[in-house]
């Protein structure tokens, strides 16, 4: 499913948009595998986009990369699970997961994106919060709801 969206993405010449059509060729019948296949792209790919270092080692969040996702409109139902699937546990598991990843510094060989051709960028902005579980967990939070307000939903018109 992951080579199947990343077959679908689309990179404006400056790269401030990318844009995902899943509006075509893409089964919805695994709304739930589709979501988090969505999310792992879009945290790998686009993080490091996203995510700017600022001058106390920190990281922030720009949100001048836009990422769309085209879906079609007639599949509503599953079009509707989809979203509420990514934005509900999809990219906080996948964040959740590369941020294990990341403090274990198993880079790629066993990641869910291994093959794939998704970015690494996401061990520095996960380094240095190195606090308690309780921090972590805020910080994964926070992040899952950054991505899903920067991640835009559309339907495609056909």
């Amino acid at each position: 499913m992951i080579n199947q969206i990343m077959g679908r993405r689309n990179a404006s010449e400056d790269g401030s948009v990318v844009t995902y059509n899943l509006a075509e060729g893409v089964d919805f019948s695994q709304t739930r595998d589709l979501a988090d296949s969505l999310a792992e792209i879009v945290v790998r790919k686009e993080c490091p986009h996203w995510y700017k270092p600022g001058g106390d080692g920190s990281f922030r969040f720009d949100p001048q990369h836009r990422v769309v996702v085209l879906i079609p409109g007639e599949e509503k139902r599953r079009v509707t699970s989809l979203i509420f699937r990514f934005s509900t546990k999809s990219v906080e598991m996948s964040l959740r997961r590369n941020y294990e990843e990341s403090i274990e510094g198993s880079g790629s060989a066993g990641s869910a994106g291994a093959g794939y051709g998704l970015g690494e960028g996401l061990g520095n902005i996960f380094a240095g919060s190195g606090a308690g579980r309780f921090s972590r967990k805020m910080q994964i939070r926070g992040m899952a709801s950054e991505i899903r307000k920067a991640v835009e939903f559309k339907m495609s018109e056909a």
